[in-house]
């Protein structure tokens, strides 16, 4: 039953890992099992989640989305980009993740490896596309959309890795705390 249950755990900790990266709450998702585990943990002697380590999953996911929204609002904010383009930019960012996951996971047929890098770099055109449009509609220049897209597009590649980074060391602590 320990094995089962480290390898469910495993299988999902490295699944909301993969979420991070697409824009969705992967984070908070290890922080439930997390929850889960540790309310099981007196039923099962085996596993060694206590609620002080949720505790710092929660700390750990909170860290994460500080990052990201304060990447994603710098890239647009420090250029004066508006509000428009910030809600833009998160949708753009989305769609262009779960867009390049699926289409460099046929470019790159290396498993993982296509789809992060294709989530990473269309998440941040997508960004940036939705920036430019937000800035558009609003009657902005072409050069001053274009900078603010840019830096929608740095923005979202230094939150994405932040975030990414918190989700790592999350599902780290829960492999090894279900494995050991």
């Amino acid at each position: 039953m320990m094995y089962v249950i480290a390898s469910l755990v495993t299988v999902f900790a490295l699944g909301f890992l993969l979420l991070t990266l697409v824009g969705l709450p992967g984070t908070w998702a290890i922080v439930v099992t997390g929850a889960l585990l540790a309310w099981l943990a007196p039923v099962f002697a085996f596993i060694n989640v206590s609620w002080g380590y949720v505790a710092a999953l929660v700390g750990l996911a909170m860290l994460g989305e500080l990052i990201e929204f304060v990447a994603s609002a710098a890239g647009v904010g420090k250029l004066g980009g508006s509000r428009r383009a910030a809600v833009l930019a998160i949708v753009g960012s989305l769609v262009g993740a779960i867009f390049g996951m699926t289409a460099f996971a046929a470019i790159i047929p290396i498993p993982v490896v296509g789809s992060l890098i294709g989530s990473v770099l269309m998440g941040g055109l997508g960004a940036a596309v939705g920036a430019f449009i937000g800035e558009r509609m609003i009657g902005k220049d072409l050069d001053g959309s274009i900078k603010v897209g840019f830096a929608a597009f740095l923005g979202r590649i230094f939150g994405t890795v932040g975030k990414t980074l918190c989700a790592t060391i999350m599902a780290a602590m829960l492999i090894v705390l279900v494995w050991w």
